[in-house]
């Protein structure tokens, strides 16, 4: 450990929590059990949802019931949770989802913020101050 590296507030058991064991010649459940991890809590834990959409390297990656075990790196990008009544969308930053044998999937991320929670007006504000340092830089580079 880094000697000026603050630990995490989570307990370690929080992240260690057992699954459920594998299943082998059962049906498939009707539902997924989803969780998001991000650095000192959970914002989902053991969810039942229908399906899942994440950001993944190429595209969309929809996570459905009885999906085959994988990891796979998630992008930054919105994703969505289906929980049958109601679609809670999020923007995400870089992290994992861990696919499990046992119709589990965890999504590890460094930051989640529900798209309610955002503000247009200053995402606007920084989206037009950054093409503005890059034309400025792309202007000093050429002249």
């Amino acid at each position: 450990m880094a000697p000026n590296a603050i630990p995490p507030n989570a307990p370690l058991p929080f992240f260690m929590l057992p699954r459920p064991p594998a299943f082998s010649a059962t049906p498939v459940p009707p539902e997924l059990t989803f969780s998001l991890f991000l650095v000192n809590y959970s914002q989902f834990l053991n969810k039942q949802v229908d399906v899942v959409m994440v950001p993944a390297a190429m595209q969309q990656k929809g996570i459905l019931q009885g999906h085959v075990s994988s990891m796979a790196e998630h992008k930054p990008g919105h994703f969505s949770i289906d929980g049958g009544e109601e679609v809670k969308m999020c923007l995400t930053s870089t992290g994992f989802v861990l696919f499990y044998s046992n119709y589990a999937t965890d999504m590890i991320s460094n930051e989640a913020v529900p798209v309610k929670q955002v503000d247009p007006i200053s995402v606007r504000a920084v989206e037009s101050t950054v093409k503005l340092s890059v034309c400025l830089l792309n202007l000093n580079r050429q002249g």
